[in-house]
């Protein structure tokens, strides 16, 4: 790939990024705004934890995006896993 094929492509990828960022912020937002209208007595068990589990995913989503233009090698990703299973069982 040429020089400008590159660039158009590092173009598109940020671009998706970008957008890709924005969806999650969107959706963060949209959870933010119902979980400070709704308190915990006002949901029933199974919408508590479905509230948990969309968060969770949110976040999950968050982080994924924001990691996505990283570069990870296998050593890296191997020394971040290492690093957090001896941080949680701490």
């Amino acid at each position: 790939m040429d020089r400008q094929g590159t660039r158009s492509r590092t173009k598109g990828i940020l671009a998706w990024a970008i957008d890709q960022r924005a969806e999650v912020q969107h959706t963060l937002r949209a959870l933010y705004e119902f979980v400070r209208h709704h308190l915990p007595p006002t949901l029933d068990l199974d919408a508590r934890c479905l509230l948990d589990h969309l968060i969770g995913a949110a976040f999950s989503l968050w982080r994924a995006v924001f990691l996505a233009d990283t570069f990870r090698d296998e050593i890296h990703i191997h020394q971040s896993q290492e690093a957090f299973l001896l941080k949680v069982i701490n």
